[in-house]
């Protein structure tokens, strides 16, 4: 295979210089991969972004993938794309896999997966800061009209974007095929045909080389740019919707160690559109999901509709509904649904003795209850400045020990009878969680502090009206202060921004 020299760029290189300007391809890049297969598009992009290295001032390298998957003509592609590096001078790196790796189904599925995996690896580690790939027009029309297909709403409809948030680059995307055979042509450059690329076992082999010809025959011969043309329509809309699917997100949802919690209402009050994007953000903040419309559909009928209770996991997501209470959290290993949360409870045996300030914590429960002497200035006249306040999270004041006696931290059982401070009576902690509207999956990480039989503590109601310090009376009196910290989420499910894998 021959390669010749052109004296003035041709439009090909141009036009992709240009569009890889105006999407900002480069920023911030000095070391960029090209996925080569050895087929025509990306032998394009190969020597377009060669021709533009010096004036980019970048350093090129070549990434290849050798599937396995056609034996000798899979190796012939291997040395192809090796000899076409060297040539250039440039370093080549290749991820050989074995052959009969490939599952008996959803081949291509699996290669884009490997391919992805080897270019996101190779940014991950450094090597290289970001990969470009061959995708042109025509992939860009096949991607929307099978999509389409398949029933996707507009995010999917946006077809492939431009620059990959996982750092892959499309500099062809806007090219026609037709662009990249004439120049390809023009200066010589050959290229390796993919036997399987027409192979009519596969779908989009079906689409490719049967639906899209007749499509254009009978209804519009310029249907790529017109598909092209809706996918970035698409895009930008999407674009702008999810950004305020996100705000919505982070203004409606409390973030803590439970996952994201809202109301039902607040949710109700969304239209079902941005609802779902709303949704869809949580999945992505929370396992990097990317759900797809029918459990958008079934998280969203748990979040507004008639059923006041129930449990959906998809994806590494778990969504709860708890009364008028909804939350969107990591799911966690070995997570039973359909189980109610008071049949869940620990163990008695998880029960810890407190002798004195500190902190502590309970297996299987987050975060850990903190003693502490109070602050000066803290006990007046008045009282203890609002921490007795009933129903909070915050600090309460527990009145002084008797000496000898001994505290007991433990998860709350069915049966267990608690004085709120605005009270005169006991009532059952089931019933004040009610009245309270806990949700269920805070109830069951419910801790109480016992003394004596008596339970003088309870996350989520604080101290009871029997064990509240009440301020000075004239007498020299220190109680405790005592507060639940709450245990904090990761780092990556705290992140506001959200990062979906889509297909390279």
């Amino acid at each position: 295979m021959k390669s010749g020299k052109m004296e003035t760029p041709p439009t090909l290189i141009l036009k992709t210089r240009r569009f890889m300007a105006r999407h900002g391809m480069l920023d911030g890049v000095r070391r960029l991969g090209v996925a080569v297969s050895g087929g025509a598009d990306s032998m394009a992009l190969l020597h377009v972004l060669h021709a533009l290295r010096d004036e980019l001032a970048i350093e090129l390298a070549v990434a290849h993938v050798n599937h396995g998957l056609r034996g000798a003509e899979s190796d012939e592609d291997e040395r192809f794309v090796r000899e076409a590096a060297g040539r250039m001078g440039l370093e080549a790196f290749v991820h050989r896999i074995a052959p009969g790796v490939a599952p008996a189904t959803g081949v291509e599925l699996w290669a884009r997966e490997q391919r992805l995996d080897f270019f996101t690896g190779l940014i991950g580690d450094g090597t290289l800061d970001r990969i470009a790939t061959g995708h042109t027009q025509r992939d860009q029309a096949e991607t929307i009209l099978f999509r389409l297909l398949r029933g996707a709403g507009p995010r999917g409809l946006s077809g492939i974007s431009a620059v990959s948030p996982l750092g892959i680059l499309r500099p062809l995307l806007w090219a026609s095929r037709e662009e990249v055979l004439c120049f390809l042509e023009g200066a010589g450059i050959g290229w390796r045909e993919d036997a399987s690329n027409t192979d009519p076992r596969f779908a989009r082999n079906r689409l490719r080389h049967e639906w899209l010809p007749a499509l254009r025959e009978a209804w519009n011969p310029q249907l790529d740019k017109a598909l092209a043309q809706s996918a970035e329509i698409f895009a930008q809309e999407s674009e702008y919707l999810d950004r305020i699917a996100d705000e919505e997100a982070n203004r409606l949802f409390a973030v803590n160690s439970f996952g994201w919690e809202t109301s039902v209402d607040a949710l109700r009050a969304l239209h079902p559109a941005l609802l779902r994007r709303v949704l869809r953000a949580l999945a992505a903040k929370v396992a990097g999901s990317v759900p797809d419309f029918r459990h958008l559909e079934r998280v969203r009928e748990l979040a507004t509709g008639p059923a006041g209770y129930g449990r959906f996991a998809f994806q590494g997501v778990l969504a709860e509904r708890s009364g008028e209470a909804f939350r969107v959290a990591p799911l966690a290993p070995g997570t039973r649904l359909g189980i109610e949360p008071d049949a869940r409870l620990g163990p008695e045996s998880g029960a810890v003795t407190i002798p004195g300030p500190g902190r502590y914590s309970l297996p299987g429960v987050s975060g850990e209850l903190e003693l502490a002497e109070p602050h000066a200035g803290e006990e007046t006249s008045s009282g203890w400045n609002g921490l007795n306040s009933g129903y909070t999270e915050g600090w309460g004041v527990l009145r002084p020990l008797s000496p000898g006696c001994a505290l007991l931290l433990r998860r709350w059982r069915p049966g267990d009878v608690f004085q709120p401070s605005t009270s005169n009576s006991t009532r059952k902690l089931k019933d004040l969680f009610q009245r309270a509207k806990t949700p269920r999956w805070r109830r069951v990480e419910a801790a109480v502090l016992e003394m004596d039989g008596e339970i003088v503590w309870c996350r989520y109601l604080g101290v009871s009206a029997s064990h509240g310090a009440r301020g000075t009376d004239g007498t020299e009196t220190r109680g405790l202060r005592v507060h639940w910290r709450e245990a904090s989420i990761s780092g990556r499910q705290a992140r506001d921004a959200f990062v979906s894998k889509e297909n390279g």
